[in-house]
């Protein structure tokens, strides 16, 4: 769905520009949880799901997926951190003004946090924890 995709192109187009999340990630950033060749630490970020108003006359109001931003890595204190900086890149300063993939974020709402973790199923002892973030956006294509 071209609405999920443009979300997520603006969650990476965010995340990439701001120099704190390149500092701790380099280009670590998925649109899906890591496999066991990703670098490390990483962010992926995922829908959970979609608010889309309608009425007999079509959309009536903007569009509101929950976004979940997670920050993985092997050792907790370090994706600590970059979730950290994910949630002051996401909520630190002003959103974009310019349009970013062809969308107009209005709001981001912190909507809940807590904690992922992942055992591969391949029979290695290798497990990797995310601390999460889900935002509510509020967004309109432009």
């Amino acid at each position: 769905m071209k609405i999920d995709l443009n979300v997520g192109k603006w969650f990476y187009a965010v995340l990439a520009g701001n120099p704190a999340v390149v500092q701790l990630v380099q280009s670590r950033i998925y649109p899906v949880n890591p496999s066991l060749a990703t670098g490390f630490p990483c962010i992926t970020y995922r829908r959970l799901s979609s608010d889309i108003p309608t009425c007999q006359f079509g959309l009536a109001g903007p569009i509101r997926p929950t976004v979940r931003v997670s920050a993985w890595d092997r050792n907790y204190d370090n994706a600590v951190a970059v979730s950290s900086a994910v949630l002051a890149a996401l909520t630190g300063g002003q959103l974009p003004v310019t349009p970013l993939a062809g969308i107009r974020v209005s709001q981001l709402i912190p909507k809940d946090a807590g904690d992922e973790f992942y055992q591969p199923m391949d029979g290695s002892k290798d497990s990797y924890q995310a601390p999460y973030l889900d935002f509510l956006v509020n967004y309109q294509v432009v």
